[in-house]
């Protein structure tokens, strides 16, 4: 069993706190302005360059957030890559970044639906408990519904 601390990027969807597994985030930035990308519905917000290749953008929180205010001056973009796969995600906000042990993270016993498959478990650290989210889920997802 591989007992390593993982670091956790916390940031806000909505009112809402997530978290991602930081090892795979390449870069957090403003968000630049998108290219449209033809047909695509939300959550696709569009397209940038990023080191020299295509990566779609999502609003996470248009499937995953619960309404809320959204707070446009702090939102980012994270910058995920794992593999062949990127993803740009925007978020409201990015908090911080911790490091905890593999026993903060609670497994969820049933598979969920897509986009709600892109909830890998949930996060524990003191009283606060955040989901996880999975971003190639995500890209899955929006790939799916892309093509519905």
């Amino acid at each position: 069993m591989n007992s390593a601390a993982t670091d956790w990027l916390a940031f806000l969807l909505g009112e809402q706190r997530w978290v991602l597994a930081a090892g795979a985030v390449r870069q957090v930035m403003r968000l630049p302005p998108l290219a449209p990308v033809p047909g695509a519905r939300p959550p696709c917000m569009g397209m940038i360059a990023w080191q020299g290749r295509p990566v779609t953008v999502l609003d996470a929180a248009l499937w995953l957030a619960q309404g809320g205010a959204r707070e446009a001056r702090q939102e980012r973009l994270v910058i995920w890559a794992q593999g062949g796969d990127a993803l740009g995600l925007r978020v409201d906000a990015v908090l911080s970044l911790r490091r905890l042990p593999p026993s903060a993270v609670l497994p969820l016993q049933a598979a969920l639906p897509p986009p709600w498959n892109a909830v890998a478990g949930l996060l524990r650290q003191g009283d606060d408990v955040d989901p996880i989210l999975e971003p190639a889920a995500l890209l899955a997802a929006a790939q799916r519904a892309s093509e519905g």
